[in-house]
């Protein structure tokens, strides 16, 4: 059995409070300077957004992820070359058409292949494309045709 003690020690070797500190105020710094401007190209998608994000720090897990409605949640063991704001900017996609991939049945590689056809039509300069859902060229070229009406390319792709 695992002493209480035992516990404490690898619990303060592991939770270092000056890293997440560091992280939160590169976070906010970035997030002051360019959130403006990645709000204003979200909107163009005409989804509701959340009044708030909440943004929660971990050591674990892959390097964003997000629970719908409002939550976003960053690895910092795993920040990308994009960086920080880039992973938060698209989980904040994710969550902005969440609803939409749950009403039409949009699997999972689709889903994660629409995000980043957005995050490149926003990002020209960071383009990615992650694994490729089936029907990949169909899914791009609904994407282009229909571009920002993001519930009306979903609908369309989910007829595939």
């Amino acid at each position: 059995m695992v002493s209480d003690e035992e516990i404490r020690t690898v619990i303060e070797a592991e939770y270092q409070d000056h890293v997440y500190s560091e992280k939160a105020r590169e976070l906010t710094e970035a997030w002051k300077s360019e959130s403006g401007g990645f709000i204003k190209k979200l909107e163009t998608l005409g989804r509701p957004l959340p009044q708030t994000f909440k943004i929660f720090l971990s050591k674990y897990g892959t390097g964003g992820s997000y629970g719908y409605p409002d939550v976003v949640q960053l690895n910092l063991n795993r920040i990308s070359d994009r960086g920080i704001l880039y992973i938060v900017f698209h989980e904040m996609v994710h969550l902005t058409i969440q609803d939409l991939i749950e009403k039409y049945d949009i699997s999972h590689w689709t889903k994660e292949r629409l995000v980043d056809l957005t995050m490149n039509k926003f990002f020209p300069n960071k383009r990615q494309l992650q694994q490729d859902p089936e029907h990949t060229g169909r899914v791009s070229d609904i994407f282009e045709k229909g571009f920002p009406n993001i519930e009306r390319i979903i609908k369309e792709i989910s007829k595939i």
